[in-house]
C-alpha cells in the first residue's frame, strides 16, 4: 500500500500528527507539532505546486505513454483500464486477432495481454507482432498475464517475444511498477 505524496491529503485529518511523525508526543507537544507541520505542510504544498506545474510544462512536450490490453474478461479489462487511465492512453482489445490488429494500427509503448483467448492466444499475438516486419513493433514491451505461472509458462512467454510475465489474480501496485520501471518514470 502506498499513501499520496501531497500532504494536502492529510491536513486537517486527526491523525495527521501520526502520519507524518511517529514520533510520541503529549498534548501540548501536539499543538506546537501541528504548528510547524502547518508551516512545513505549507512549503511543502507550494514546492509541490511548482514540480506540478514543471511537469505538466515538460509533459506537454511529450506524448503520452500507450497501453493496448488484450483481454477476453471484460471485468478484468475495466479493471486494468480503471487503474491504468490515469496515467496513460488505454487501448482495448478483447481477443489476440483484435489485439494484433490494433498492435500493428497504433503501436502502443505497452501491451499487456491474457495468455489464454478465443479467436487468438497472447503467445500467437506476440509472435506476430514480433514478425510483423514493423521496425517499431520490436520496441513495444508486452507483458504476459496468466494465470498459470510456472517456469515452463513463463519461458514459452518469453520465447513467444513477451518481455515479462505476470500472474493472476493481477497485482494492480506490480503491474503499475513494471510500467513506470520500463517507461523509466
Amino acid at each position: 500500500m502506498t499513501l499520496p505524496l501531497n500532504q494536502k491529503v492529510y491536513e486537517g485529518k486527526e491523525n495527521t500528527e501520526f502520519i507524518l511523525s511517529d514520533a510520541p508526543s503529549t498534548h501540548n507537544q501536539k499543538q506546537d507539532k501541528h504548528k510547524t507541520i502547518s508551516k512545513t505542510s505549507e512549503k511543502n504544498v507550494i514546492l509541490q505546486e511548482k514540480m506540478e506545474d514543471k511537469d505538466a510544462d515538460n509533459n506537454m512536450n511529450q506524448d503520452p505513454i500507450s497501453v493496448l490490453v488484450v483481454e477476453d474478461n471484460a471485468e478484468l479489462r475495466n479493471f486494468l483500464n480503471d487503474i491504468l487511465s490515469g496515467t496513460y492512453k488505454v487501448i482495448e482489445a478483447t481477443n489476440g486477432q483484435e489485439g494484433l490488429e490494433q498492435a500493428l494500427q497504433y503501436v502502443p509503448d505497452f501491451i499487456i495481454s491474457d495468455v489464454m483467448m478465443p479467436v487468438m492466444d497472447g503467445l500467437e499475438t506476440a509472435e506476430k507482432i514480433r514478425k510483423s516486419g514493423r521496425e517499431d513493433a520490436g520496441t513495444v514491451i508486452i507483458i504476459a498475464m496468466s494465470a498459470n505461472a510456472f517456469y515452463d509458462d513463463i519461458e514459452r512467454s518469453i520465447k513467444a517475444g513477451m518481455n515479462t510475465h505476470i500472474a493472476k489474480p493481477i497485482d494492480a501496485d506490480e503491474l503499475v511498477n513494471i510500467i513506470a520501471r520500463q517507461a523509466g518514470r
